[in-house]
């Protein structure tokens, strides 16, 4: 419901926690602040910790949050993005080729996750590859082929 209310929200759907980007780093503090006055707990992060425009705010749900607190949590942050013009989905749809944009490095951290998958199944066919090639001779020196092996050797 947070990206229905065009706020940016980071991560996977199944998760406890639930960041949603900030950017500004002056809105980080005016954001702890606004929802400590609406009664709201909230996690600002900010700068060493992540990028300096990168700043944003963790929601953290549990077992223990009812429907109606959920519910009552959503319209506080809804007051709190309207104040802050936080809605930034609603504007504009974000360029996913523009450089420095979360999108664009969300695409980028997902191209090279693909990469390292298809890497790491190419390097473990080529070890089984190997592995079929590969037998063990053993210490005493035996005659293969006219050379003497010791150890494992490539057939």
């Amino acid at each position: 419901r947070l990206e229905e209310m065009g706020l940016e929200v980071l991560g996977e759907a199944p998760s406890p926690v639930i960041p949603v980007m900030l950017y500004t780093p002056t809105k980080i503090c005016d954001f702890s602040r606004l929802a400590f006055r609406h009664n709201l707990a909230v996690v600002t992060v900010g700068a060493p910790a992540v990028p300096l425009m990168y700043g944003r705010v963790r929601f953290c749900i549990s077992a223990a949050h009812s429907q109606a607190d959920l519910e009552d949590a959503l319209l506080k942050i809804g007051d709190i993005a309207d104040e802050l013009k936080l809605r930034y989905r609603t504007v504009h749809t974000p360029n996913l080729r523009c450089p420095g944009t979360l999108d664009s490095l969300e695409h980028k951290v997902t191209l090279e996750r693909k990469q390292r998958q298809i890497r790491a199944k190419n390097g473990r066919n080529n070890a089984l590859a190997t592995l079929k090639t590969t037998t063990w001779a053993p210490l005493v020196p035996e005659e293969k082929d006219g050379k003497t092996a010791f150890g494992w050797y490539d057939q």
